[in-house]
Order: structure tokens, then sequence, then C-alpha cells
């Protein structure tokens, strides 16, 4: 019995998570874990090769930016009822960084830590391939090479280094 117990609790934390936070996804991929896009290019891209998409799953609206085909930010803001956007919760954000986390191992340690050079909203993760910000009723989970190359293009268009 104790054995079924934590097979259950590792699939249940295996799975958890699977509805959000999936970087490196095709749209394909993307689609099938939040439905049907409501529109594209609904916010101006700085970089070529990039894509603007938004979503609504979960009670989320989720923006994505594919950069060469694939998704390379996923920002999260709570969807808007009646004209109000409450803000997200320390639970959802905890729950949408967690997504990274490794669930094959118990227990689950979370892989993020707080990074204060840029706010203490901000956080990266520990194998260095992902960055997320909270500002403004928003969590944007991204990339690191995506962040280095948005940045680079965002100094060479407005000069803001």
């Amino acid at each position: 019995m104790h054995q079924i117990l934590i097979i259950l609790i590792a699939a249940i934390l295996a799975f958890s998570s699977s509805a959000y936070a999936r970087l490196g996804e095709t749209k394909t991929e993307i689609e099938a874990r939040y439905g049907k896009s409501e529109c594209q290019y609904c916010y101006t891209v700085v970089l070529t090769n990039s894509e603007k998409y938004v979503y609504e799953s979960g009670g989320y609206r989720i923006t994505v930016i594919f950069w060469d085909g694939i998704s390379a930010e996923e920002s999260f803001t709570r969807a808007t009822y009646y004209g109000a956007q409450p803000p997200l919760t320390d639970v959802d954000i905890t729950t949408l960084l967690d997504a990274y986390n490794d669930k094959t191992r118990l227990p689950v340690v979370s892989h993020w830590k707080q990074n204060r050079k840029h706010t203490p909203n901000a956080w990266k993760h520990n194998s260095g391939a992902y960055v997320a910000y909270y500002n403004d009723k928003t969590l944007c989970i991204k990339t690191t090479a995506y962040e280095k190359e948005y940045a680079k293009e965002w100094c060479r268009l407005y000069g803001a280094c």
C-alpha cells in the first residue's frame, strides 16, 4: 500500500503542471496544449523570424512568441473578467515555474533561484536555459538564448543598452 501511494504521488507531481510552460515546442504542440490562438500578431515583435500568438487556457491568457518556429517566450496573466485583471498569486507563479522542475526525483526540488540582479521578482533556472520575470500582473518565462538575442536587437534598434 505504501508503494502504491508513493507511485501515485510521483505521478501527480509529474503531470500536475503539464498544461503550462513548455518552451521549445512548435506551434502545433502549443495549440494541442492551449487550443487555437485568439489572434496572430496581436503585438509588435522585435526579432526577425518571430511570431506572437495569444491563447486562453486554464484561466490564463498566454502570449507565446515563436522564434525560428519554436516557443521561446511564454507570458502568463490571469484572464480578464469584466474588465478586471487580477494579479497572479504566489501559488500561480510557483505552479508555472514548477513546470520546469525535474519531477523524476523525489522530493521534487525547485530549480529556480531568485536573480536579484534585475528585481526581486526575477528568477533564473539552475540549468541556465530559462529566465523568468514577474511584473505588472504578468509572469514571463523565456529561454536565455531568446533573451540575449532580444536584448541585442533592442539595443540595435532603440539604443537602450
